[in-house]
């Protein structure tokens, strides 16, 4: 029994960085850089922030995501009676930051770096507040038209809660 728990993780573990490879260089950095600044480190700006532009936006994210930690709570109490929206519209608001200034191009993408910044109670929502988030006015055209397609496969899933097992960490060259 031990060991089959074992080969599952094993699997599960291995399927996830095989899905995180797949992505390109530039969204893996970000979710390594989300990450970071999703766990507090001390200034994310020191290794991360090549412009001043891409400083601004590692500041606006450690504000925005500074919801993480209601979200997590929201989430945990969901089965006991929890409104939905007490998670749902910060949840909406860190995805429209994410949609908006990452070079992320799928949901896969999206989902991946949500389903470790929130855990795996976060899943059954993910698709929805990426749905919100990418249609919100402010979000130009041609950045909706790139991920819409992205969503139709994610649709037809089953949101499981297991929690995601690799966290991947940015490797300097």
């Amino acid at each position: 029994m031990a060991m089959q728990v074992q080969a599952r993780r094993g699997s599960t573990t291995f399927a996830e960085i095989e899905e995180f490879g797949n992505f390109s260089a530039k969204s893996q950095r970000y979710i390594c850089k989300a990450l970071d600044i999703a766990r507090g480190e001390p200034d994310p700006r020191a290794r991360w922030a090549r412009t001043e532009l891409e400083a601004a936006e590692i500041s606006a994210q450690r504000q925005v995501y500074s919801a993480i930690t209601s979200i997590r709570s929201s989430l945990a109490g969901e089965g006991e009676g929890t409104k939905y929206h007490s998670f749902f519209l910060p949840l909406m608001g860190m995805a429209q930051f994410d949609i908006c200034v990452s070079p992320m191009r799928s949901f896969a993408e999206f989902r991946f770096l949500y389903e470790r910044l929130l855990g795996g109670r976060a899943r059954p929502s993910l698709l929805s507040a990426f749905s919100a988030a990418m249609m919100l006015p402010h979000v130009a055209y041609t950045r909706r038209a790139l991920l819409i397609p992205s969503m139709s496969a994610a649709a037809m899933q089953s949101w499981g809660r297991v929690e995601p097992l690799f966290f991947p960490e940015w490797i300097e060259r």
